[in-house]
């Protein structure tokens, strides 16, 4: 979970089929959640996963494409993917902590008082699941 109030998010990872050879591939879910009593109306997000000495800013993810007007209801989840895909070199480089697998982003959304939060996050990939682990610094995770 992402900040402590607003839209907060959960992964998941999956294998994924159809990499090129030398290529593993999975696909990351994340759950932007809205725990809050009214609707929220997102404006933009942000979602990627990489390879990084350290940590990435949440700002830097890859802007994603999303439908017009969408709504996330009180207390509903919105459901979003990144395929993140490597190779057994930075996977190898990751095992040996010469880098880091990051997933990172943002969500941007407008609630019933026309207020713009955000809420950022930075999770570190530990061989099985992203954590938010020792990773605390307010640019890396946080909600306005």
């Amino acid at each position: 979970l992402f900040g402590t109030d607003g839209i907060r998010g959960l992964t998941n990872i999956e294998p994924m089929t159809g990499a090129p050879d030398g290529v593993m591939a999975r696909k990351v879910t994340v759950i932007f959640m809205n725990h809050g009593r009214t609707p929220a109306i997102v404006l933009a997000y942000r979602l990627s996963a990489g390879f990084f000495e350290e940590p990435p800013l949440p700002s830097q993810a890859r802007a994603r494409d999303m439908p017009s007007g969408a709504i996330i209801g009180a207390d509903k989840p919105w459901t979003r993917s990144v395929d993140f895909k490597f190779t057994k070199f930075e996977e190898e480089n990751r095992k040996k902590k010469v880098v880091e697998a990051y997933l990172y982003g943002e969500i941007a959304y407008r609630d019933i008082f026309n207020d713009e939060p955000h809420t950022w996050f930075c999770r570190r990939y530990t061989g099985r699941q992203f954590v938010l682990g020792n990773m605390i610094a307010g640019h890396l995770n946080g909600s306005d």
